[in-house]
């Protein structure tokens, strides 16, 4: 099992839980792909991506869960200097893409994924 400080999740749709310790709040339980599921320190609705920082290891000490804490997407890669995933963005065309100039985030982009639709007319296939 991959021992990471952080891991990425998907919430689930079940009923909140109850954190243990002093301020008893309450939080949504995500799976991270382990055996057991993590709570975390905020409620969110089902079935969003979310960044986990795993507290006290991997150990439940007797609960059926682990605990976690929601973090920004790129406090891994801020904190250990190592990859983290990717990011999906949509340009408003090709010409906004290559221009390094988006519209809608503060940074250019850094990979150039360009997918085209080649389409050849029906004559141009031969018949079998």
């Amino acid at each position: 099992m991959d021992r990471c400080p952080f891991r990425e999740g998907v919430t689930l749709d079940k009923p909140p839980g109850t954190r243990p310790g002093a301020d008893q709040s309450t939080g949504s339980f995500v799976d991270v792909g382990l055996k057991k599921e993590v709570l975390i320190d905020k409620p969110l609705k089902p079935g969003v991506r979310v960044t986990v920082r795993m507290e006290g290891g991997y150990d439940t000490q007797g609960r059926k869960f682990l605990l976690g804490r929601a973090v920004p997407p790129e406090t891994p890669r801020q904190e250990l200097g190592s990859y983290w995933g990717y990011e999906l963005r949509l340009a408003d065309g090709l010409q906004t893409v290559f221009a390094g100039k988006p519209t809608s985030w503060e940074t250019s982009f850094h990979v150039h994924v360009v997918c085209f639709v080649c389409v050849l007319p029906f004559s141009a296939y031969s018949a079998c």
